[in-house]
């Protein structure tokens, strides 16, 4: 594009050239191109029949126009090479030798078939060889044929700018359209040694498309399209390699809201069709298991809201068979513990209450009902004990005795009916019920009499069921006829017996 090599030239040496294109040679612009070769062959024409070698010059223009070598700044300047040695031999501008016209001929057949070599690579270069659509790229079969006519033109020794500016775009296509094909044979995931070459690869050919300028003009080989491809692809398999450990890590952990997160997204992104069967066995997977563990979830937090012990024993089955919450650090584990301990306590007051209504013992009843209404469980056991709760203290004392006969504890029986008796004499006169009140009941003389004789220690003793000297008494406390007298006797001398208070040596 610059012709300073003109401009280097002795002018002495031009004093044959008419002023006119001498002056049009000085004056070109630095950035004139070689398209106005044209403009020189006119000028060249106009003035053939002074500047003797114009003959050649319009034979070299026409090589030009033919092989559309744009630019030729190559070109030009081998011509100003060639020029230069007629002029320093001669100090005069002379018409080239058969010899150096040969050598111009032959280098310009070498230009053309350098540009043909060019834009065969660049023709196959420009069409797209990774197509179809990101997450199903395919392999164009003109990849070897791009691939030889890239490395031709690499072996030549190249002279124009513009297919040495081109080869260096051609071989980065090359390598990353080659690192695709290896990536797809090889490559597991986005991050692995085969799809970072891809992405390396990538970024050199977009820095290329950048629009480096060579020579003030810019190559247009590279297809946008086709690295647009690529990278949606390196984008997609780095959005499903993310998903898919997320899932892993949302299946290991049974974290049910991280892993409902994870597989929306891999919904998203269709992982169920995925043509890895590894991922769409995960998927899969996430798939059924995310299902149970919402499930076990929100059934153990209808369980502890309502406090319901069947509710709460069929969550806590179905985590058992899930694993939810089950560790320390994992999803729901203190939600499962809480449900634990909650079925506990339900399980232990529900028997208890069952326990109670039967026994009605006052302090596990008080306890139940206090351990019921704290967690607010509602069975129907717990009405019955606020009810035995209101009723008065000598109506409890009785359910409580008959329920100690129901369960055959004669102890608890009696000892409940002698409270119930002393309550029932401290409420009402005592002194009517004294002893020495009853009709019946001998006098203390007519018990001290025996064998017509008066005893006073019978007398003194006559209440007190017990004779220090005989361990019974000799004759009835009441007044009753003779049979009968002596059948008190006997039953009170038993009672000594059963009581151990005397030793008899017959059981009889």
């Amino acid at each position: 594009k610059k012709i300073h090599r003109f401009r280097k030239r002795d002018r002495e040496a031009f004093c044959a050239i008419p002023g006119m294109f001498y002056s049009y040679i000085l004056c070109l612009p630095s950035n004139t191109l070689i398209t106005d070769a044209i403009e020189l062959e006119r000028l060249y024409e106009s003035l053939s029949a002074q500047l003797r070698c114009g003959t050649d010059l319009k034979v070299l223009v026409d090589h030009l126009k033919q092989s559309s070598v744009d630019p030729a700044l190559a070109l030009l300047k081998e011509l100003g090479e060639r020029l230069d040695g007629v002029i320093s031999s001669s100090r005069s501008v002379m018409i080239p030798s058969q010899a150096v016209q040969e050598q111009i001929n032959e280098w310009i057949s070498i230009l053309v078939k350098e540009k043909q070599l060019f834009h065969q690579a660049k023709d196959l270069g420009t069409e797209s060889v990774i197509q179809g659509e990101a997450g199903d790229l395919m392999v164009s079969p003109k990849m070897q044929s791009f691939r030889a006519s890239v490395d031709t033109l690499i072996r030549i020794n190249k002279n124009c700018v513009d297919s040495i500016a081109g080869s260096n775009q051609l071989e980065a296509i090359a390598k990353l359209r080659e690192a695709v094909v290896e990536a797809l044979e090889l490559g597991e995931r986005a991050d692995d040694d085969y799809w970072r070459m891809v992405e390396s690869q990538l970024r050199e050919c977009n820095g290329h498309l950048a629009g480096v300028p060579y020579l003030d003009y810019e190559l247009n080989i590279i297809n946008k399209d086709e690295l647009s491809l690529i990278s949606k692809e390196l984008t997609l398999r780095a959005e499903v390699d993310d998903v898919v450990e997320k899932l892993s890590e949302s299946i290991s952990a049974l974290d049910d809201e991280a892993l409902a997160i994870s597989v929306e997204q891999g919904r998203n992104l269709d992982l169920n069709n995925h043509k890895d069967e590894n991922i769409q066995a995960i998927m899969i997977e996430a798939e059924e298991l995310l299902p149970q563990l919402q499930s076990t979830r929100q059934q153990l937090t209808q369980g502890i809201d309502y406090v319901s012990e069947s509710v709460l024993l069929d969550a806590l089955s179905s985590q058992n068979a899930c694993g939810y919450g089950e560790s320390p650090g994992m999803a729901g584990y203190q939600l499962v513990q809480e449900a634990r301990q909650l079925y506990a306590w339900t399980r232990c007051l529900t028997k208890g209450a069952k326990r109670a209504t039967q026994t009605l013992e006052p302090v596990p009843l008080e306890e139940i009902v206090a351990g019921c209404e704290e967690i607010s469980l509602e069975i129907p056991e717990l009405e019955i004990l606020r009810q035995f709760q209101r009723l008065r203290r000598e109506e409890q004392i009785l359910r409580q005795r008959d329920a100690a006969i129901a369960l055959g504890n004669y102890r608890r029986a009696v000892r409940l009916a002698i409270e119930e008796r002393d309550m029932f004499f401290a409420q009402a006169n005592e002194s009517n019920y004294c002893l020495q009140h009853f009709p019946n009941l001998k006098s203390p003389e007519d018990f001290a009499k025996r064998f017509g004789l008066h005893w006073a220690k019978y007398k003194n003793k006559m209440l007190s069921h017990y004779n220090p000297t005989f361990g019974k008494i000799h004759t009835s406390l009441t007044v009753l006829n003779t049979n009968e007298t002596k059948q008190a006797t006997i039953l009170f001398k038993n009672v000594f017996g059963i009581m151990g208070d005397k030793h008899y040596a017959s059981a009889n």
